[in-house]
């Protein structure tokens, strides 16, 4: 492939790439001075929010499901009139059997990473407006998306390696304090292990808000690939069976 046809690919996957973007988070007819403020400024937040909604979906749907298993049961307990022991019991069914059922999906119920028939209609439309006539260029495309999701997974590997690093360096400095209180001063370690709990709470809460906004960027970005590539590949199919025609 001569290196004009490489960087019309890599163009061409630039273009896709932002499309999906733009189409995905719902800021679609824009003028290009709009896209780069909407995509530098509003972007990273309506990505986090995407990413957030889909990393919520199992979440609701065992809700959704518990409470319906939890009025079962409360109709079970009042008819039947069962001991308190086995009513407890009841009641923990219903709250397990959900998890496990949201755990246990089947695959056609999440493999698709929250991508539908509209999504992948919009994009194989933009694909199509770039007048792409050959399978050998979609090709090419799909493996330059395979190295910008290679990039994602890194970056999001490195932000947990982070949250992690953070965590053994809390912990050692946490330890670290208590001791030297312990030495110093040992009739204070109360008050000192009430302001380190604190210090801990805090700490927790931090990061489990930074691990939802890596998961949640995690699940948009694979929303995104997922939807390009799905596209991709039905433009290719409607390559191969106009060839063949």
């Amino acid at each position: 492939m001569s290196e004009k046809a490489e960087i019309k690919v890599f163009e061409l996957t630039q273009k896709i790439l932002e499309n999906g973007e733009a189409y995905i988070l719902g800021h679609t007819n824009k003028s290009k001075l709009e896209l780069w403020f909407f995509r530098h400024l509003i972007f990273p937040i309506n990505f986090l929010l995407k990413g957030s909604e889909e990393f919520f979906k199992p979440f609701m749907k065992w809700s959704i499901m518990s409470v319906l298993f939890i009025l079962f049961g409360l109709f079970i307990i009042k008819n039947v009139q069962l001991t308190s022991e086995l009513s407890s019991i009841v009641l923990s069914f219903c709250i397990y059997i959900p998890m496990a059922l949201v755990m246990f999906s089947v695959p056609s119920t999440y493999a698709y990473y929250g991508v539908d028939s509209k999504k992948v209609d919009a994009v194989v439309k933009h694909i199509e407006d770039l007048n792409i006539q050959n399978t050998e260029t979609i090709e090419c495309i799909l493996t330059n998306l395979e190295s910008i999701n290679s990039r994602i997974i890194t970056r999001v590997s490195t932000y947990k390696w982070l949250v992690g690093a953070s965590w053994g360096l809390f912990t050692l400095l946490l330890n670290q304090q208590i001791n030297l209180v312990l030495k110093i001063s040992p009739e204070s370690w109360q008050s000192s292990l009430q302001n380190n709990v604190l210090g801990l709470s805090i700490f927790i809460i931090i990061t489990i808000v930074a691990l939802w906004i890596i998961t949640s960027y995690k699940r948009a970005s694979e929303l995104l690939i997922k939807t390009l590539e799905f596209g991709l590949i039905e433009v290719k199919h409607k390559l191969d069976i106009a060839k063949n025609v």
